[in-house]
């Protein structure tokens, strides 16, 4: 019996988990491992949004084993919708804000084809408080933007690998 437990199981477990469909999938999987982000437009109203987009996407994509240059899939993003919207009111006062980002993404891979990804969004709700100053919920909004963002990235280079 000790016998069976110690090979059969694992060897029968091995076999109906490699059947289900799922698979494993790394950065490396990605037949081209440059992308050329050609451009971030922000069509949103807070300024700034494009280049600490491509800051952070930079950050990233080299997280990931992605080189930024030219000559693999190239990205164009357009961040369409940025939001601040109160999350929690307390003694009528804003004390919790989340940050809610949009952005549509033009994928062009090295063999012609192309793909796009309208409202993309950050996985998770970035959200954040603050009950003092203005300049806290400032300095909190900024930070918060950032992780957003960092998101936000994460998602678009999980569609290049997927």
């Amino acid at each position: 019996m000790n016998y069976l437990k110690r090979y059969f199981i694992p060897i029968l477990l091995i076999l109906f988990l490699s059947g289900c469909g799922y698979n494993i999938h790394r950065s490396s999987d990605i037949n081209n491992r440059t992308v050329y982000l050609r451009n971030v437009d922000n069509v949103t109203t807070e300024p700034g949004l494009q280049d600490i987009f491509r800051t952070v996407f930079l950050e990233e994509a080299l997280n990931h084993g992605i080189r930024l240059d030219k000559g693999g899939i190239v990205l164009d993003i357009t961040i369409t919708e940025y939001d601040l919207k109160t999350v929690t009111v307390k003694k009528d006062r804003s004390v919790e804000y989340s940050v809610n980002l949009l952005a549509d993404v033009h994928i062009e891979y090295p063999d012609g084809i192309t793909r796009d990804i309208n409202r993309l969004s950050p996985e998770f709700m970035e959200t954040f408080i603050a009950q003092e100053s203005v300049q806290s919920i400032q300095a909190e909004r900024e930070v918060t933007t950032v992780k957003a963002l960092r998101d936000l990235s994460q998602r678009i280079i999980i569609e290049l690998i997927y």
